[in-house]
Order: structure tokens, then sequence, then C-alpha cells
């Protein structure tokens, strides 16, 4: 989304104005508002004369804005924003800052944002390859705090907020008869588990010891260590390590520059500070305002466009399911979240396979996002994940945007798509009622917008019972929407990020004036190298590329549903397979099939099902998920595939009255295998002998196309409606 202030036209006579001039520009000002809707603000260029005061003074005209200059400044570049940090903290965690965000230059800032200094990767890099001599982590004065985050330890003996401000650094390899000789007072001592080298570095006054490899601390050295004001500081790696890590916990104050900083202010013009960035090697200059205060960064980048727009970057949910190299990464689902994180995005809310592996994994991932996860129908006290904010408020050039968000509630049993205990102690409470409630919001924004993972139909019905949103972004139906319903804009974007939505909001003065919505097809765009260098190492895993098996042709939608139900009818030893058309996640399939396919046709992780079943029990299932009064985006159309051939026949209104099935017999039990969500969501089947066999279902499908192996596809529907 974009939101930008309505372009400001000032209408100016010459430098030296007579009455002429200015009344000219009075005039022509306001006939240009009053004909084009635009913004056109009458100004001078120099000092008025004693006639043209008593003429504006005499008829009661305010007298136009005085302006020295209309040249661009820095307020109207787009500057980075990057947050300043303490100077207190470490080498290691500015360099991680710096590779997470992609920054060269972070600033130090006091706690009221007054700018301390500059820290570059080049510095951090000279701090490393430079040879220091073994007292400059004391020389830097760096906090144990610092060490313990830095070597990923904890402390047993000592604060964590002492520095380490005296001595040298040593590690204890030799006996500790020959300790004595070269450990002195103060000294920080890097050891590992051996007692008496722990007991001698602390009776020679070693102001702390770091004991490696994880070992334990006796209860007799963790006394005479607080005898002898010692800290003691354990680490899970080994003294080599702990050694080459330990001088990336200096504090970056050590190596910053403060010193003749070059910065510039928000009011400095464009065209005067060209020379001075041109002339200096650094990269990026603090940007501070008026009162002296940092305002962030800015390089020649950045001059390139003047009043670049405010881009406020959203997701409406089901972020992180459905993509093999996402889904089964080494920290599943994760690469997603750097991915979101790396773009800056501002607000997302919950999708129905956000809740897929369970409350506690989507409270990890949750709190990993760098940005608010909000939604307003999640109620409980008994979760296992933070109760998520209604809403978020984004500040934007000036703007304040309200986000509020729900998640779709009407597809089963009160809560999201999805097996049951991933959704027990939720109470999820009516998607649009929660939305609808808050629309109240609007006083306090510039702007207000829905973010809702309901459907298209659910988005339609919001729209016409909470007319002051502005916009609806909305998600779950993978619809591409752009329509308008009681002066609300609806928006979908699709579905497999095929298109990014661009929502442009314009307004003039305090009143938003225009809004649209247009869908960019990103297929012809080239990516950008460091995102495309962070998706080809999510996908160079081998274990995915592995050849399962080759088709003869396109499987289409119907051919792989097809061959869902072949498969499991054959694995469960059944009569009759049975899937349904939502589980299957690809459109289409052809030529070489590898591992990653079968995971990206079924990523959720299910497991095949049997059971017995009559004809009359089956077509109760087909009958009730057809006439479906709940999740009406999968009614009214073939849900169920079979591998036996079924007909539906319906009366006027489109209801299924009865289903029939040619090859099957009366009052005969069949043996039914199915997936588990088929299982435990579907109205309609008799449970009475299910049985979940723990197959999951990618196996399933791995040895049913490995077996058959060039497979010539099938492509013909089996169901019809009559």
């Amino acid at each position: 989304m974009a939101a930008e202030k309505a372009k400001k036209t000032i209408v100016i006579g010459h430098k030296n104005p007579d009455t002429d001039s200015i009344c000219s520009a009075i005039g022509y000002a306001n006939f240009k508002t009053l004909q084009t809707g635009g913004e056109y603000v009458p100004c001078r260029a120099g000092e008025l004369n004693p006639e043209t005061t008593f003429v504006l003074d005499y008829f009661k005209v305010d007298v136009p804005k005085l302006i020295k200059s209309v040249k661009t400044q820095v307020k109207d570049v787009e500057i980075r924003e990057t947050p300043g940090v303490s100077k207190n903290i470490s080498l290691r965690k500015a360099w991680n800052l710096m590779q997470e965000d992609g920054l060269v230059t972070l600033p130090a800032v006091t706690d009221k944002n007054i700018l301390e200094g500059l820290i570059t990767v080049g510095d951090i890099t000279r701090s490393y390859m430079n040879v220091y001599d073994s007292s400059i982590l004391s020389k830097a004065c760096t906090q144990y705090a610092n060490i313990i985050e830095t070597l990923e330890g904890a402390i047993f003996v000592g604060d964590e907020k002492e520095y380490f401000d005296k001595g040298k650094v040593l590690i204890a390899a030799a006996n500790p008869d020959m300790m004595e000789y070269y450990i002195e007072e103060n000294d920080l001592v890097i050891l590992g588990n051996r007692y008496e080298s722990q007991l001698c570095a602390i009776e020679m006054g070693a102001s702390c010891i770091i004991v490696c490899e994880g070992a334990g601390v006796s209860m007799t050295i963790k006394k005479l260590a607080q005898e002898r004001g010692c800290t003691v500081i354990t680490t899970p790696y080994d003294t080599y390590t702990a050694a080459r890590l330990i001088n990336q916990s200096m504090p970056i104050s050590y190596f910053m520059k403060t010193e003749k900083l070059i910065t510039f202010d928000t009011d400095d013009f464009i065209d005067d500070i060209k020379d001075v960035m041109a002339s200096k090697r650094f990269r990026h200059f603090p940007v501070l305002d008026k009162e002296g205060k940092y305002k962030g960064l800015i390089s020649r980048r950045n001059l390139l466009g003047a009043r670049g727009k405010n881009v406020i970057l959203v997701d409406a949910g089901d972020r992180w399911t459905g993509n093999v190299y996402c889904d089964r990464a080494a920290e599943p689902r994760r690469p997603i979240i750097d991915l979101m994180n790396r773009l800056r995005y501002d607000v997302a809310t919950f999708g129905n396979h956000e809740f897929d592996a369970g409350q506690a994994f989507l409270g990890v991932r949750t709190a990993q996002c760098r940005f608010p996860v909000v939604c307003a129908n999640i109620v409980s006290d008994t979760a296992t994940f933070p109760q998520p904010a209604p809403y978020a408020i984004v500040e934007r050039g000036g703007r304040r945007i309200g986000f509020v968000a729900s998640v779709t509630n009407y597809d089963h049993n009160n809560h999201p798509a999805g097996h049951d205990e991933n959704f027990a102690g939720l109470t999820f409470t009516d998607a649009v009622d929660a939305v609808a409630d808050r629309q109240s919001l609007r006083d306090e924004c510039d702007a207000l917008v829905a973010l809702t993972h309901i459907g298209t139909k659910k988005d339609r019905v919001l729209a016409e019972k909470a007319p002051r949103y502005d916009v609806i972004v909305g998600g779950h139906s993978h619809d591409e929407t752009n329509e308008t319903v009681g002066g609300v804009l609806v928006t979908q974007t699709g579905k497999n990020l095929d298109n990014v939505g661009v929502t442009v909001l314009r307004f003039r003065g305090d009143e938003l004036v225009e809004k649209s919505f247009r869908l960019v097809p990103l297929a012809g765009y080239e990516p950008a190298p460091a995102y495309q260098r962070m998706v080809e190492g999510y996908y160079s895993d081998p274990a995915l590329r592995a050849k399962v098996a080759d088709l003869r042709g396109r499987l289409d939608k119907t051919g792989l549903a097809n061959v869902f139900t072949e498969a499991v009818r054959e694995a469960g030893k059944a009569d009759v397979g049975i899937y349904h058309i939502g589980g299957v996640r690809l459109d289409s399939l052809a030529g070489e099939v590898v591992a990653a396919d079968i995971y990206n046709l079924d990523p959720f992780g299910s497991k095949l099902v049997t059971a017995e079943m009559t004809a009359d029990e089956l077509a109760r299932l087909v009958k009730t998920k057809f006439n479906d009064t709940v999740n009406l985006d999968e009614s009214h159309r073939i849900d169920i595939y079979m591998t036996t051939p079924y007909v539906i026949r319906t009366d006027e209104r489109f209801e299924a009255q009865s289903v029939a099935f040619p090859e099957l017999k009366p009052g005969r039990r069949y043996r039914v295998a199915m997936g588990d969500y088929i299982f435990k969501t579907y109205s309609g089947l008799d449970y009475t002998d299910g049985a979940p066999t723990g197959t999951l279902l990618t196996d399933v499908l791995d040895s049913y196309l490995r077996a058959r192996s060039p497979l010539a596809p099938d492509n013909e529907p089996r169901q019809r409606i009559e």
C-alpha cells in the first residue's frame, strides 16, 4: 500500500513583488483550485511594499507565505529510517543486525535519540583483521553481558552488568604449576573443565574465568569465586572457538567514529549536500531533525528520487505453508519469516494454515516476526501463544493508517479450516463482526484498512456492514478481486504470489480523496540479487530435488485428484479411494516429478485413514458437502473425488437431492481409504470403525508414482452433476 500527500502547487510572482504581482498570485491560485480541485497556494518571493500591505489589510486577505527557495530539501527525499542502537552493544550483535537488514552503516544514539557515533561494516572487519594485544578487551571496557551474549553462555558467579576493564585475556592450556607464572591479577582466563586450573586461576586473582564446552562448575569453585570477587561464565564452545569469538564482544563504542561526523539537517537543500556527499567515501550520512535528534540515513542513491512514495507492506495470512522448501527447512517455515523481516513488512494477520503445525509452533514463529501480527477475533485465556492485538496503526509520511484483522471461523466447528486439536482452547468470534465492531478506530486514523483472511464473499458482507473502512485487503479464497462495495474498496491478489497488490491512497490535506487498486504480475520482474541468493540457498536441498517419476503428459487438477484417490485406495487395500479437491495444492504437473513436487501436492502432513462404509453413507458424505451451508466456497461443486463413479442429482435450487453410485451395491459395506482431513472435519461420515494408519500421504503418493513411472495422465472426471 502506498499513501502519499497530494501535490501542492505554489503560485508565485517575481522576486520584488508589487501589488499587481501579489494579487495575480492570489487570484490565479484560487482560480486553479476551483477549476481543478487541486491544492494551489499563493506565495511571495520577497517583502511587501507599503501599498500592497494596505490593499491586503483593507480587503482582509491573508498575506501570502514568504518562500525564499523552492529547491528540493532532505525532507523531500525518502531516507532510510534505520533505528539507532546503543553504543554498548557488541561488535557481533552489530554485525548480525547489519547482515539481517542489509546495512553497511549503523548509527549509535542515546536513549533520547541523540547521535553519538557511526559504525560501518568496514570498521567491524578491520577490528577482526587487525592484531591487538591481549589487553584489548579490557581497554575497550567490555561488559560481561556482551561476553555472555557473544559466547552464548551463562553466568554462574558475578553480575553481568559489570565490566571487564583491567587485565588481559589468557588461555589456560598449561599445567596449573606453569599457570602461576603467567596469570596476573585481574586477568580473564579461558579454560576447560579441570578443577585444578579453575582453582589456580581464581587464587592468582583472575577477575573472570570462562569455562568451556559446557562443563559444570563445582560448589567449591563457585564459593571461592564469590569470596575472591571472580566472575564465572560457562559457554558451550570449545576453548579455540571461545578465544576466537571473545573479541567480538567488545562494544562498538571502541571502534565507531565519533568525531567530525558529517550530518545533514532535514531542511538542508539537496543541491547543497550533493558535493559534500560526492567528496566523501562514506556510503551513508546521518540525518537530524530541527532538534538535533537522529532521523535516519541518506545516501547518494536516495537523491535519485525526491519525495518517494510512502509504502506499507502487509500480508493477509497463509504465508508459511505450501512450499516444501519452506515447510521442510532446517527450521521449518522459518525462511519465509526471514524473507519478510528483510523486506520490512509492516503488519500481517493469521490465515488458517498458520495453525497447521500447532499453537506452540505458531507462537515461536510469530515471535520471530519483526512486524506486528494482529487478529481481532481470537479470544483465549489458555492459548499456548500470546494473545494477538486486534489492530495496529502504522505511521508513514505523517499519516496514520489503521489495520484491523480477522481470520475465518466459518469452515468447521467455529474455527479456521484445520484439525480440531490445533485450535484447542481457542475461541474465534464472528470474523465479520469482530472487524465491524472496530470501525470507530477511523476517528483516530487518516485511513482504516481491514486486513482479513475470510474470503471475498465475506469481505463483501463486511464492506456493507462496516462502511467506515476505506479498504479491505483480503485473502483465503484465492480470488483476484478489485471492486467497490458501498464505498469500500475490496481487494485480493490471487495465490502463489503470482501478483502483488498495490493499493494507492491519496490525500489532500486531511482528506482521503482517492483510492485505487491494481494487480502487478511478478512474472516479468527480475529478482533482486540479494533475495535471489537467499531463495537459491533454500532450494539447494538435493533430497528435495531427487527424481521420483516421469509423466507422459500433463496432469491437470482433476488428473491429480484421480492420482490421489487411486494412491490412497491402493495403500489402504480399499475398495474405494476418496480425496477432496481442496487438498490438491498444485494446479498441474508434467514431465519429471521430484520429491519436492510430492510435498507440494500435500504440504499438510496428511495421513491415511481407512473405514467401512456403505453406498448410502458415501452418498450422505457427498450430499452433505455439496449442500454445505457453512463453507460456502466449497459448496455446490464436486469437492470429493472417488475411484468409483457417482452422479449428483440436483433440484431447481441446485441443491443435491440424491447421489447414485452405479458400480456399488446397496447395503454392502466397502473398505474406504481417505486422508485424515476428510475423516476428522467432514460432516456426513460414519466414523464408528474408522482407523488412522499413521502413514503419510506423501509416502503414499511417492510409492504410487514410482511404481507406475512413466505414468500416462488420466484427466477424465469420474463424477458429474445432473
